[in-house]
């Protein structure tokens, strides 16, 4: 799973914003696509070259796309060939013939069902990876219940936050996952690493299979580790749990085993690490952030140039509106993400107790998944794009004081800003405060940057003279 301007094409970058209205509104004017479905029916035979927009409560595609499909609606089914990337979000979404591309999807049940030539990125209640199924790539899962049936492969790596992962199809390389339980019966090609609870949680799930909240799957698996002896693992077997669970390994990996111990949810703290580690972690720390920030930071030079600079003019001429605009977005998008759960669930609710079963099932399947990917688009924003901005302006700051010769370029400016900004924000205390400040300095440029942009009025670069 390797970050460089291959894995995500500047057509994802701009689709997956695009993608995230539809979730958001429903809807995009027929401005926004050179093909634009409102039925939600595209007959077998019809072959397309173009981007397309599909937005109907039942979206059926039988035919062909050569381009870039965004399916949204209650019900989704795919039965044609897409050659490009795709994009769905609904309350059921069912892809049964080829996509060309990279796959998004996201709503209560998900179900592959054809093979995908790139990655499958999908947060949901249930996904099923059903039998002949393939994924070319990678597949990143965030929900409830991931099922890979048999006879269903995944060329590269699986990354799962989840609470439970039925895994009984094949897995080229590495697995990743932070569950509740976990249950393998078919092969890894790498290593399994797990962090995952111990048995005996089984109640925690009560909840769920008493209000059968919609795309909950057909089976809880109880809580723990399992391997079934026909199971294969070519790698390494990691797993961190409160207890040992050998006694359910029932098949030998050929890397071994490594079981690691933590405490249970709950319990008393461990002891605090000696010094050493504790400045091995730090540094650990301070790498991971810098290697985070740069990575992301070279996708934002190369695919989208202008973004940067628009927001470092902003937050240049504006510093104190960048910071009022800043908590203000902070507040309101968090407020927002909170009243828009309630409405959604209380709406849902509402709809299920006068008996209209299935449209409670709709509103909880398309607002929540709404819901879901408005907030990993904020999140995302907030941990990493404000930093960036922030990191961009002492980057630009340096360079034209300690190397002009490259003021000019692009991403040696940024990556400049971005150790100084890892370095300032590792320091006790004042670091915590710095990375604050960064959040809502970074934030509100943002904002003020996309405020002018839709007026039109987008604030033309011009390097500073300033000494």
């Amino acid at each position: 799973m390797h970050l460089s301007p291959k894995t995500f094409p500047p057509r994802l970058i701009l689709a997956a914003c695009l993608a995230l209205s539809l979730a958001l509104f429903g809807a995009v004017g027929a401005a926004l696509a050179y093909e634009f479905s409102e039925d939600g029916y595209i007959a077998a035979g019809k072959v397309i070259d173009d981007d397309v927009f599909v937005s109907a409560d039942s979206v059926t595609v039988d035919g062909t796309i050569n381009g870039i499909l965004f399916a949204n609606g209650s019900n989704i089914t795919i039965n044609g060939t897409i050659n490009g990337d795709l994009f769905a979000n609904g309350n059921s979404v069912t892809i049964n013939g080829p996509v060309n591309g990279n796959l998004v999807i996201s709503g209560a049940t998900l179900k592959l069902a054809s093979a995908v030539e790139g990655s499958v990125f999908s947060g949901g209640q249930t996904l099923i990876i059903a039998p002949g199924a393939s994924i070319g790539r990678n597949l990143y899962f965030g929900g409830f219940s991931l099922d890979v049936q048999p006879g269903a492969s995944i060329a590269r790596d699986l990354a799962t936050g989840s609470y439970q992962v039925m895994l009984g199809g094949q897995v080229g390389r590495n697995i990743d996952a932070s569950v509740i339980a976990f249950e393998l019966s078919g092969k890894v090609g790498g290593n399994l690493n797990l962090d995952v609870e111990p048995p005996g949680k089984e109640d925690d799930v009560s909840i769920f299979e008493y209000f059968n909240f919609p795309g909950m799957p057909e089976t809880f698996l109880p809580a723990g580790l399992r391997v079934a002896s026909q199971a294969k693992i070519d790698g390494e077997l990691k797993y961190v749990s409160p207890v040992d669970q050998a006694a359910a390994i029932q098949a030998v990996p050929g890397g071994g085993i490594v079981y690691t111990y933590r405490p249970a949810q709950g319990t008393e703290k461990a002891d605090k690490p000696p010094v050493s580690v504790q400045i091995g972690n730090w540094f650990l720390s301070r790498i991971r952030e810098l290697v985070t920030l740069s990575a992301i930071g070279a996708l934002v030079v190369v695919l989208m140039p202008k973004l940067l600079p628009q927001g470092v003019q902003q937050l240049r001429s504006q510093p104190w509106a960048s910071l009022g605009k800043g908590l203000l977005v902070l507040i309101v998008g968090l407020v927002g993400i909170f009243v828009a759960f309630l409405v959604v669930l209380t709406v849902g609710i509402l709809l299920g107790i006068v008996t209209l079963g299935g449209l409670k099932d709709t509103v909880f399947g398309f607002g929540f998944s709404s819901i879901g990917l408005f907030s990993a688009v904020f999140w995302l924003m907030i941990n990493y794009g404000s930093k960036l901005v922030v990191a961009s302006l002492l980057g630009n700051w340096l360079f034209k004081r300690m190397g002009p010769a490259f003021s000019g370029h692009a991403f040696w400016p940024l990556l400049a800003g971005i150790v100084s900004y890892v370095i300032l924000r590792g320091i006790p205390i004042l670091g915590i405060l710095f990375g604050a400040a960064a959040t809502l300095l970074g934030l509100g440029a943002a904002w003020l940057a996309l405020l002018a942009w839709r007026k039109g009025a987008a604030p033309q670069v011009i390097p500073s003279t300033a000494s």
